[in-house]
């Protein structure tokens, strides 16, 4: 069972209002950034790809109850511009709960699809748009069992600025605002929320062109 943890004493109406201005502000300022560079994202595309894997938590609060989404996606790179990629999200168990039950929890598991644009600010730091989108399931459980179970999709657009001064991987932190539709009949609320977004990021190009240098010396 949950503890009742009541956090609207530190997330007020106020609060995630400014948070949800301060994410719209970043996304418009970042399209236009985008709108400006359409040519470079088409050369982009020409270049040879470079192979990563993103592994995000997306933490969220709902209905008082601190969650995450935790996602594993891998993508492809192209000229330090554009980054295209598939990956699995879930909601692990025993993380959220019906409202006013305390023993049925639910569970998601979704297939998504995403593409990202890629501000490079300098060596070390870049601003990521990422846009998200996917489908699967979700169910509610209790004790193990599933009780009930119905369709899932969302649709995420963010904003993420990720370090890149380590050899071989990056490190980000961002949010988001994730647009859901459910089965009602499995959980009785929309679940759209906007998300604190923890990233990181392996760069599986750099590590196998090091290791066959290493190989090879």
């Amino acid at each position: 069972m949950r503890k009742n943890i009541k956090l609207h004493k530190f997330f007020n109406p106020k609060s995630v209002s400014l948070y949800v201005r301060t994410f719209l502000f970043l996304l418009a300022f970042s399209i236009l950034s985008v709108n400006a560079q359409i040519d470079s994202i088409a050369s982009s595309l020409r270049m040879k790809p470079k192979f990563g894997l993103k592994m995000e938590n997306k933490n969220f609060l709902l209905n008082d109850q601190f969650s995450r989404i935790q996602e594993f996606k891998p993508y492809l790179e192209f000229g330090n511009r554009l980054r295209l990629g598939l990956g699995y999200c879930w909601l692990p168990d025993n993380h959220h709960y019906l409202p006013n039950n305390d023993s049925t929890y639910i569970n998601i598991g979704a297939i998504g699809f995403f593409g990202a644009y890629l501000i490079n600010i300098n060596d070390d730091w870049a601003a990521e748009i990422p846009v998200d989108f996917g489908w699967g399931t979700i169910k509610s459980k209790y004790l193990e069992t599933i009780q009930n179970k119905g369709h899932y999709s969302f649709y995420e657009p963010s904003f993420i600025v990720e370090y890149k001064g380590f050899k071989f991987f990056n490190l980000g932190l961002g949010t988001g605002f994730r647009y859901t539709t459910n089965d009602r009949l499995v959980y009785p609320k929309n679940l759209s929320i906007q998300t604190l977004i923890l990233r990181f990021n392996l760069k599986f190009t750099e590590i196998y062109q090091h290791l066959l240098h290493q190989t090879n010396s």
